[in-house]
């Protein structure tokens, strides 16, 4: 069993084929704004700027946003099914779910907690992050297929993404909530979310 978690996997149809959606999509989007990528990587990380020109950029490129976002979501599943060893099938509906169920978490938390004047929501900012972390996350899976790495790289490359992720949002909850809401929020909407979705994985 042992040997079965940290030996790399074999590609199969499904991680080849969104390799290809995902690599497509990024050169359309990189042919029809040239500026969109190199944003994401440069300053869309911090998401505690939310000037009004840079809110007007991320709507302007809403379709690119939910394209980024999606292919997100089926990036993680191929780390869970890489991971956990299960179907492609089950994979891609626990992200569905878990994806929605995040969405509505963070407009309730915005809702309740967050500034309703804000030109940019907080639910808009943490999509850029997933943006963001797409692009790095596809290059990555890439790197880890053709360098023949074991399993338990790709393990250690998504904890390290989700703590940077993690510190991100931090940062822009700091400008407006304490640090007691801030650890609030980490742990029942971005960590105890994530520790559900694994339990329910390893228990079925």
């Amino acid at each position: 069993m042992v040997n079965e978690f940290i030996t790399k996997q074999p590609t199969d149809w499904f991680e080849l084929i969104v390799f290809l959606i995902v690599f497509t999509g990024l050169a359309v989007i990189r042919y029809n704004n040239t500026s969109y990528i190199p944003y994401l990587l440069g300053n869309g990380t911090l998401i505690n700027r939310a000037k009004e020109n840079e809110t007007v950029f991320i709507k302007n490129d809403s379709k690119s946003s939910i394209f980024l976002n999606v292919c997100f979501a089926l990036l993680i599943a191929i780390i869970i099914k890489k991971v956990f060893l299960i179907s492609t099938l089950k994979a891609l509906i626990l992200m569905t779910v878990f994806c929605i169920s995040q969405l509505l978490m963070w407009s309730l938390f915005q809702y309740i907690f967050l500034n309703k004047t804000d030109s940019m929501s907080f639910t808009k900012k943490r999509l850029v992050l997933n943006e963001t972390l797409c692009i790095i996350t596809f290059i990555f899976l890439v790197l880890f297929h053709y360098l023949d790495q074991p399993i338990m790289v790709l393990i250690g490359f998504f904890l390290l993404a989700i703590s940077i992720l993690w510190s991100r949002v931090s940062l822009f909850l700091s400008n407006q909530l304490s640090v007691f809401h801030i650890i609030l929020y980490l742990c029942t909407l971005e960590i105890l979310p994530a520790l559900i979705l694994v339990k329910f994985i390893i228990k079925h």
